[in-house]
């Protein structure tokens, strides 16, 4: 009897050992899974600090094209005033 309760102890204390073991490899993970959702949330916000900083590149970019295509266009109707003007004037005498 007293080796089958030997037995028995030793089973039991390892059992303990082992839930013991998974106890710290549960609380591991919690820690990890934690600090993982910290980084999505750090990720999130880059990506939206990212796509501020995309459209404001986006409209600097722009701004020398517009300002191109308005001086394109304010001498495009300088001259067709010009040409009218001439065209009027000439016919006129």
């Amino acid at each position: 009897m007293e080796e089958y309760m030997k037995e028995v102890y030793e089973r039991l204390t390892a059992a303990a050992a082992s839930a013991k073991s998974a106890h710290h490899r549960i609380d591991n993970m919690e820690q990890l899974v934690q600090s993982i959702n910290t980084i999505a949330v750090e990720i999130r916000a880059m990506r939206e600090d990212v796509n501020e900083i995309y459209e404001r590149l986006s409209e600097l970019e722009d701004r020398p094209r517009r300002r191109f295509d308005m001086i394109l266009d304010k001498v495009i109707v300088s001259l067709a005033g010009v040409l009218l003007g001439i065209l009027f004037g000439s016919s006129a005498l």
